[in-house]
């Protein structure tokens, strides 16, 4: 084979996307469009490297995902399960980075968010051979599984800003929990893998759900606002892809969304006192902020969230919340009747010859008691 041939053979295989074994761009500096200025750029493999994008990308980014969220909050298909219409991606310049990146311990949010940002892409494709790779992928104890288990351990914050070890609860928690409950995730064929994946977290849920999203979510709703309190302009400067919520409204239906159907794979679930303690916070929270908008509506206040505005998107989703913190309650309340109707069953259920010896013995106490012998 001639040497032109040859180098011909190589670019083909590090442009591949398909083959897992590869070398992406985003870990290459070989590339002939790595210029420093995407996400896909790098200094050297293994590398994260500012981005760097203008005042008017930054704006043209915001103003594409707010766009797409109010018209999505209007649409039909946001009372269907899942999160599609929820936490969205705005660009597809990480398509495929996933496959690399899930072979790489996660010591820096960034790499979680560029992990995530491209799981979300190929899960988007609802069916198909990427989104099936991908959920297999995910549920595979020796990659998929040990990185959820990374991102459940790590540390959160909803201050988190562009530090390394601390995940931004409202940027990479919320996605991660958004690409579980992705149609192309929670309806793939490959139900094996999506229990694996479900029973991980579970195994997680006292602290990472309990004790560190419900702790992040109650204190956005005590200050009233979704801003991590970093300068969002450099966040959006370093990582302009970055998901940013624009209405509690996001992480509210995506929380309850992924607990019921963790409840439906999970039996046990529904018996679990955390999950109940969960719900029970997630409910009181969610009449926090209903009351917060309505007051801000009444006073005419300038509010960040997006369903301040609109009445009729803001009943329209409240319908939708409403209904699946019903289907929580229900699933819970069946389970807590589940263990009361066990309860009774095991004590009715006493085997018949221990209850006939202590009809007898209650029978001769009681005659022994009665009975006045002469003199």
């Amino acid at each position: 084979m001639s040497p032109s041939k040859k180098k011909k053979g190589k670019s083909t295989g590090e442009g591949s996307q398909s083959n897992p074994n590869v070398n992406f761009e985003l870990w290459s500096n070989n590339s002939p469009r790595n210029n420093g200025n995407s996400p896909r750029g790098g200094g050297g493999r293994g590398r994260v490297h500012d981005i760097g994008v203008s005042n008017e990308e930054i704006e043209r980014v915001n103003a594409r995902q707010h766009n797409v969220l109010l018209e999505n909050l209007q649409s039909s298909a946001l009372s269907y399960d899942g999160s599609d219409k929820l936490i969205f991606v705005s660009s597809n310049n990480l398509e495929g980075a996933w496959r690399n990146l899930i072979r790489k311990e996660f010591r820096d949010q960034r790499i979680i968010k560029y992990f995530l940002t491209s799981c979300l892409l190929d899960a988007d494709k609802q069916t198909g051979v990427a989104v099936e790779t991908l959920v297999e992928q995910l549920g595979n104890p020796n990659l998929g599984i040990l990185r959820l288990r990374e991102i459940c351990q790590y540390k959160i914050s909803v201050d988190a800003g562009s530090k390394k070890d601390t995940a931004s609860f409202q940027s990479v928690i919320i996605p991660f929990l958004a690409l579980l409950i992705r149609h192309g995730v929670r309806g793939s064929t490959l139900e094996k893998q999506v229990n694996t994946i479900y029973s991980v977290v579970y195994t997680y849920i006292d602290t990472f759900f309990h004790d560190n999203i419900m702790k992040c979510l109650d204190e956005l709703v005590r200050r009233n606002s979704l801003q991590d309190r970093s300068d969002k302009e450099r966040l959006l400067n370093k990582d302009p892809n970055i998901f940013i919520p624009s209405t509690f409204g996001q992480p509210f239906l995506t929380l309850a969304r992924f607990l019921n159907e963790l409840l439906s794979r999970i039996k046990e679930a529904s018996v679990n006192d955390t999950i109940h303690k969960i719900v029970h916070r997630l409910q009181s929270a969610s009449n926090a902020w209903k009351d917060s908008l309505m007051a801000e509506r009444q006073l005419k206040v300038q509010s960040e969230d997006a369903l301040v505005s609109d009445l009729e998107k803001r009943r329209y989703y409240f319908e939708i919340l409403d209904h699946e913190m019903k289907k929580l309650d229900y699933i819970l309340s069946d389970g807590r009747k589940s263990i009361a109707a066990a309860r009774n069953e095991v004590n009715n259920t006493v085997p018949s010859e221990l209850v006939a010896q202590s009809r007898e013995f209650a029978r001769m106490n009681e005659f022994e008691r009665l009975y006045d012998p002469p003199g």
